[in-house]
């Protein structure tokens, strides 16, 4: 898997990435002619293009394996990309993508203050980038801008796309089983059974869905899609047509044609040529706007007169001084990114990825039941409170349930939305009211981008601050709620998960707040709550007509609740069975044993085969049998077996877990050296969290509880019995290990300052000093 450069002119201002798919007995983007069209055909018509390809072995069968290999291809194809871009001999120049501007687009003085500077390396970002994708390459596309958009160093590139073609890119959904039987047809590729191929379409389902909300969350790129109409058509318009992208336009070719072109005067070529030079013609170099009209605001300290200020100033202006220039456009950015909202669809990805895939038929009894369709489609009921204990799958069905809200919204031509906020107890950017208020704010005023206005007005492009205090979630309740206000959707679906991990002491006061003043328009706002069992908001909510509750732990609901449960047990035999090849016997035991075991937990289901994937078939079994019912029962015993093991690496293992118990936020790998005083060598550490798995994980770099209900266990009667008895390890051992580790690596007495005294007489005295270096802190 690579990147090649096809064309690379010198003043390229716009990259334009081919992303193919499957392409036939042909090459890639080539005709039966012979004719590379990259290469041939389109330099003719966008000569300022730097024109790459990405090329991998495109068979049908990744897309629809259970390895997920379409992931690492998305993977490569970003890694790839990133490292073309920025190896040194292909930059030419480096700005930021604020700079390339539509030629439709007003811009400000601030563009010629920056005349001098704009290549310095401040300001240094890659090029626009324009994708072209066909068939499955698009599926590989969206899922790499997916993934990208989730990690620190790769999201950037997201600012720097322009536009995306796809050419027949099929958008398969659940039921698409009769496309996607035609297209393993098509392809000569094996059929898996049907339940099979729907499990597997559900996966490739949720790539575009996701690919549609990073597009909500504020994306500005264009997409534009085509399909073919001749012969088979493996691809139709529908299946063709992006979640929230316009309808595809259809082509007089082949699905396979698509991607093959032989002159510059097929019709078919000129469309899609017509849609790249568009967008190619709308990125403009800043020297290409210097004689565009300009628009500023203007402060002149002298007299105090601020205001709007028109084209430009001729003359010399004595004892005045100007502001910084600012569009709207760029106050609504600078404002946004103050606020430092988390991204909530950044969360909502990453809890997918942390646990199990979502079996959608364990979600399915809640969307038939009638509370919930009361509170979903009728215009009374304002809030829906949905409460479980630890376990019992209330993360995983919120995001069911917001992606099914999103699916329906999707289909009513954008009259709806759904924004939601994810509140993690043991980490401090989630777990505030202010968190949860902010991720719901970033959430509507990328959707409704009009909103943003609410914010702008309380901004000071003086003094580059709000004018009133964002860090109070009251403030932050009040933008909120303009912003609905000004809101001309007709109906807005709003999640919060995990309400109780707050740590604020007022969140009564905020649940009161949502019941006197958030329930006034029920049909138009809708409030999804989520929480374990918990006496705050048993006070709170529920006093009015407008409110309804799902109780996950009542009688009412146990029987739907069991077979959610048991629905998910049987996908995760299913998954062990493949690995292990259980037998249609074992794997009916199986099932048996674990439905009697979870008491209808989720998560103890989700812990228990975890340990079963390095369990052998004849041991499953009784490994099930072994293993005591219930969340706290499993934890005894996983603390217990830890507690058995070799002295000092249980002594290591329980320093972990204390530090884990006492940090604000999920520790990286690298610094657990300094937390704990422990080796620096990643492989060891990482033994050390697997020796602690089912209580705490590793994702990514980041080491984090499995769980809250783990946290909570330990910090209980039983599990601080057993921590307790390993010695002392809290915040003042913490803050020891940190000064070792920095006395290792900082050198005391920076200056060598005469001791016992620090004073000025001392310092010249040092300073004076014939035949000695000069410390850079003294000269």
């Amino acid at each position: 898997m690579s990147i090649r450069a096809v064309r690379e002119p010198a003043n390229a201002k716009v990259d334009i990435v081919f992303v193919h798919g499957l392409h036939g007995d042909q090459a890639p983007w080539t005709s039966e002619a012979d004719v590379f069209w990259p290469e041939k055909l389109l330099p003719g018509k966008i000569s300022d293009a730097c024109i790459l390809s990405f090329e991998y072995d495109a068979a049908v069968g990744l897309f629809f394996d259970e390895d997920d290999e379409v992931t690492d291809i998305s993977n490569d194809l970003i890694n790839e990309l990133m490292d073309h871009r920025t190896e040194k001999d292909n930059v030419f120049f480096s700005l930021p993508s604020s700079q390339f501007r539509s030629r439709s687009r007003t811009t400000s003085l601030g563009a010629l203050a920056l005349e001098s500077s704009w290549l310095t390396k401040q300001q240094q970002e890659e090029r626009p980038i324009i994708f072209v994708a066909h068939c499955l390459g698009g599926v590989v596309l969206e899922n790499a801008l997916v993934r990208a958009a989730e990690h620190p160093r790769k999201k950037g590139l997201i600012s720097c796309i322009h536009g995306i073609l796809l050419l027949g890119t099929p958008h398969f959904q659940p039921d698409s089983l009769a496309a996607a039987t035609k297209y393993l047809q098509t392809a000569k590729a094996s059929i898996p059974s049907e339940p099979d191929l729907k499990g597997r379409l559900t996966r490739l389902s949720g790539i575009p869905w996701r690919f549609a909300e990073l597009k909500q969350a504020g994306a500005e790129f264009e997409i534009e899609g085509f399909y073919g109409s001749k012969e088979t058509k493996i691809v139709d318009e529908a299946l063709a047509r992006a979640p929230d992208a316009p309808p595809p336009e259809r082509l007089a070719r082949s699905h396979l044609r698509l991607s093959q072109y032989d002159a510059e005067d097929d019709k078919d070529f000129k469309k899609v040529v017509r849609v790249l030079t568009q967008w190619a013609g709308k990125i403009v170099l800043p020297e290409e706007e210097k004689g565009a009209a300009n628009v500023s605001n203007a402060t002149f300290s002298g007299s105090h007169n601020s205001g709007l200020q028109l084209g430009q100033n001729v003359g010399t202006l004595k004892e005045f001084s100007f502001g910084r220039a600012h569009t709207t456009e760029d106050i609504d950015r600078i404002s946004l990114h103050a606020l430092r909202c988390p991204d909530s669809l950044a969360v909502k990805n990453r809890l997918k990825e942390s646990k199990d895939r979502l079996v959608h038929q364990s979600i399915q009894w809640i969307l038939e039941d009638a509370q919930y369709k009361e509170w979903e489609n009728g215009d009374e009921i304002g809030l829906l409170w949905i409460k479980g204990g630890a376990g019992k799958g209330k993360t995983m069905l919120s995001i069911g349930l917001i992606e099914q809200l999103a699916r329906a919204a999707q289909a009513e031509d954008d009259s709806t939305l759904v924004i939601y906020s994810f509140c993690q107890n043991a980490d401090y950017e989630l777990n505030t009211l202010e968190a949860i208020l902010k991720g719901l704010i970033l959430q509507l005023a990328n959707q409704r981008p009009e909103l943003k206005e609410s914010l702008r007005r309380r901004w000071d492009t003086i003094q580059e601050a709000f004018t009133e205090d964002v860090t109070s979630w009251r403030s932050l309740w009040n933008i909120l709620f303009e912003m609905l206000a000004r809101c001309k959707s007709s109906r807005v679906y709003m999640v919060v998960d995990a309400l109780d991990e707050c740590v604020n002491d007022d969140v009564v006061d905020f649940l009161r707040s949502i019941v006197r003043k958030g329930l006034d328009h029920p049909g138009k706002i809708k409030w999804l709550l989520t929480s374990r069992p918990w006496d705050g908001a048993e006070r709170v909510l529920l006093a009015g007509p407008d409110q309804l509750q799902i109780n996950l732990d009542g009688e009412y609901n146990s029987q739907s609740v069991s077979g959610a449960v048991v629905a998910y047990i049987a996908s995760k035999v299913e998954q062990l069975s493949r690995q292990h090849r259980y037998g249609a016997t074992l794997k009916s035991e199986m099932v048996t044993e674990l439905t009697e075991r979870s008491e209808g937990t989720f998560l103890w289901v989700s812990l228990v085969c975890k340990a079963l994937e390095s369990v052998s078939r004849e041991d499953a079994l009784a490994t099930v049998q072994s293993l005591p019912p219930g969340l706290h029962p499993f934890y005894d015993g996983v603390l217990s077996q830890l507690n058995q093991g070799e002295p000092a690496e249980v002594q290591k293992c329980m320093r972990l877990l204390k530090a884990m118990m006492t940090v604000y936020r999920p520790l990286k790998v690298e610094e657990v050296a300094s937390v704990i005083g422990l080796t620096d060598e990643e492989e060891t550490i990482r033994a050390l969290v697997d020796c602690c798995a089912s209580l705490i994980r590793l994702r990514e770099k980041h080491i984090e509880f499995i769980h809250q209900s783990a946290r909570d266990y330990l910090a209980g009667e039983n599990g601080l019995a057993i921590l307790d008895s390993h010695g002392r390890f809290g915040h003042e051992e913490i803050v020891l290990a940190c000064m070792s580790y920095l006395s290792e690596c900082l050198k005391p007495d920076l200056v060598d300052l005469p001791r016992p005294d620090a004073t000025r007489d001392s310092l010249e005295v040092l300073e004076n000093r014939p035949n000695e270096p000069k410390n850079g802190i003294l000269s």
